[in-house]
C-alpha cells in the first residue's frame, strides 16, 4: 500500500500496476481503478513512496523548475506534500521511479513520444524498433497512462533540426502536439518558456501553426525534458 487507497503490484514477469480504491463507487462495482500499469524488463521490488531528497529540499527543486505545479504528489493526506515517486529496485540493483504527473505536462509529452517512436532517426530505443517497443510495452498487461523517460530524453540527443522534424510531424493517428501544448502553456506559470498559449491561436489549423512556430515548441520540449531529467 502506498497510501491509504493506492496499492501497488509488481509481477514476477516485470509488470507493475497502481490500484486506486475509488471511494465514491458505493455499488463495489468499479471500486478498483487502474491509475497506472506498465511492462518493465527486470522485476521491480518492493515498490515504496520515496525520495532520495528529504522533503523539504524536494519542494524547493520542484517549485524552481519549468515544470513547478506538474509534478504532483500521489496522495495529499500523507505526512508531506513533497511529490514523492513510487521507487522500488530491481533484481538487476537498477532503481525505478514513477512519478505522477498532470494531466496536461501527460498529453504533451505522450503526444512527443508518439512521434519520436515513429521518426527514423531516433530508432536507437533499448528493443531496437518501434513495433517491438509497443509489443513489449504491453507484454504482460495493457500498458495504461505511462510515458517513457528513457524514451523521450532520446530527443535531447537529436540536433535542432532533427528536433523540429519530430515536431512537425502531424499524420491524423498522432495525438496534436499543438493542442497540447496550447493546454500545457496555459496550465503554466507566465514567461516561463519564450512561447505564450496566445501565439498558437484555435483559429490555425496545426499545420499552419507548426510551420510558424515547430522551433520555438521544440525548444519549448528540450526546456521540459531538461527540467524533468534535473527532478525526476
Amino acid at each position: 500500500m502506498i497510501t491509504d487507497r493506492i496499492a501497488v503490484c509488481a509481477g514476477q514477469s516485470g509488470g507493475l500496476i497502481a490500484l486506486w480504491d475509488n471511494p465514491a463507487d458505493k455499488s463495489f462495482e468499479e471500486r478498483l481503478i487502474t491509475l497506472f500499469s506498465f511492462q518493465y524488463s527486470d522485476i521491480i521490488l518492493r515498490p515504496v513512496l520515496a525520495s532520495l531528497l528529504p522533503s523539504a529540499i524536494l519542494d524547493v527543486v520542484l517549485q524552481a523548475q519549468p515544470i513547478a505545479g506538474h509534478i504532483l504528489p500521489w496522495a495529499r493526506n500523507i505526512a508531506s506534500d513533497a511529490a514523492k515517486p513510487i521507487m522500488g529496485v530491481t533484481v538487476s540493483g537498477c532503481v525505478v521511479r514513477v512519478h505522477k504527473i498532470s494531466q496536461p505536462l501527460y498529453h504533451l509529452l505522450i503526444a512527443l513520444q508518439e512521434r519520436i517512436l515513429i521518426y527514423s532517426s531516433a530508432l536507437f530505443i533499448p528493443l531496437g524498433s518501434a513495433r517491438d517497443f509497443r509489443w513489449f510495452s504491453n507484454l504482460s498487461q495493457k500498458e495504461k497512462h505511462v510515458v517513457h523517460g528513457d524514451l523521450l530524453v532520446l530527443f535531447l540527443r537529436l540536433l535542432p533540426e532533427q528536433q523540429r522534424e519530430i515536431v512537425e510531424m502531424n499524420e491524423p493517428e498522432q495525438p496534436s502536439i499543438v493542442k497540447a501544448t496550447r493546454t500545457f502553456l496555459e496550465t503554466s506559470a507566465r514567461d516561463t518558456f519564450a512561447l505564450d498559449h496566445r501565439e498558437l491561436a484555435e483559429e490555425k489549423d496545426d499545420k499552419t501553426i507548426l510551420w510558424e512556430y515547430a522551433s520555438k515548441i521544440a525548444a519549448m520540449l528540450v526546456q521540459v525534458l531538461g527540467a524533468l531529467e534535473r527532478c525526476c
